[in-house]
């Protein structure tokens, strides 16, 4: 169905992810065919520096045209990304499983996501509890994690020894490719928690938002006890509601608990802004005690625990 394109990794995606990887290694200079032959570099110079006997304006130049062409191809990737993510958007918006809200940005996140995955399996040192690699900033833990991490590490051979490894992954995570890509999915994944956020706590976030931007002087005492107490009895439900959300629609288990944890960050930043509205009104209009009328940051840190 369109909903399960939409929360999948495309297939384009998952050949520019590796193709890319492999190039970008092999302009650096890492010998990915003969491992044994590599001697391990001792500093990022070492990869960077020509060939014995090589003319370095040319070595320069020929690294500049792959860098410069690498680039064409990744923007022209985000653009793919952006024309299908549209186009299947408008095909679930007839009948969508979760809001369109949520939908505009779930196959940015599934995909970058994946692209950052591979770019990140250079490492063999994966983090002993969670089978991820402990310097990367994305990583799935799943069945399905594990099969697109083995096509991607089998790019980059075992016998070419941790420190080459390590630079490897230095090198890549150093591109200005890496970067553009990290910084698109953020974004995106930063946008979801927010649309995800909505489908449990709409009347809260309204409500706190409207107070911030200029409501305070309207607000009653009454009124803000009456958010906080439906706030409170909707807490359990609302976040059961957002994670339940962004689940469905992210399809690495380890990419959705990163959606997760900015959308419980932005839910305990928005608590704290209704600590302050409540105490501004409390403070004016009576002697009422401010946990009559808050949720604690230490109660709703145990609930989104618990949610998880």
């Amino acid at each position: 169905s369109d909903m399960e394109r939409l929360a999948a990794v495309h297939p384009v995606t998952e050949r520019y992810a590796c193709m890319s990887l492999s190039l970008m290694l092999l302009s650096r200079g890492i010998d990915l065919s003969d491992a044994e032959a590599h001697a391990p570099p001792s500093a990022l110079k070492d990869i960077l520096a020509p060939a014995e006997g090589s003319d370095s304006t040319e070595s320069a130049h020929r690294f500049a045209v792959l860098e410069s062409n690498l680039s064409h191809l990744r923007i022209e990737f985000q653009r793919v990304v952006e024309m299908t993510s549209d186009a299947l958007v408008r095909a679930v918006a007839r009948n969508p499983a979760v809001p369109v809200t949520v939908a505009q940005h779930v196959f940015a996140v599934n995909n970058f996501y994946h692209v950052l995955s591979v770019w990140s399996g250079t490492s063999e040192e994966p983090d002993a509890e969670t089978g991820s690699d402990p310097g990367s900033p994305v990583r799935g833990t799943d069945s399905d994690d594990a099969a697109s991490t083995a096509s991607t590490t089998s790019l980059v051979p075992s016998a070419l020894g941790a420190p080459t490894l390590r630079l490897a992954k230095q090198l890549v995570h150093a591109s200005s490719d890496f970067k553009e890509v990290k910084r698109t999915y953020q974004d995106a994944a930063t946008k979801l928690a927010t649309e995800a956020l909505r489908v449990g706590f709409a009347p809260f976030l309204t409500f706190v938002e409207s107070a911030a931007d200029g409501g305070l002087e309207s607000l009653s005492i009454d009124r803000v006890q009456q958010e906080g107490k439906a706030f409170a009895n909707n807490l359990r439900a609302g976040l059961d509601s957002v994670v339940g959300c962004i689940r469905r629609v992210v399809c690495d288990s380890g990419n959705a608990s990163e959606v997760i944890k900015l959308a419980f960050t932005q839910l305990v930043v928005v608590n704290t802004s209704f600590h302050g509205i409540a105490s501004t009104v409390a403070g004016s209009g009576g002697n009422l005690p401010l946990r009559q009328i808050v949720i604690t940051s230490q109660q709703l840190l145990h609930q989104m625990k618990r949610a998880t």
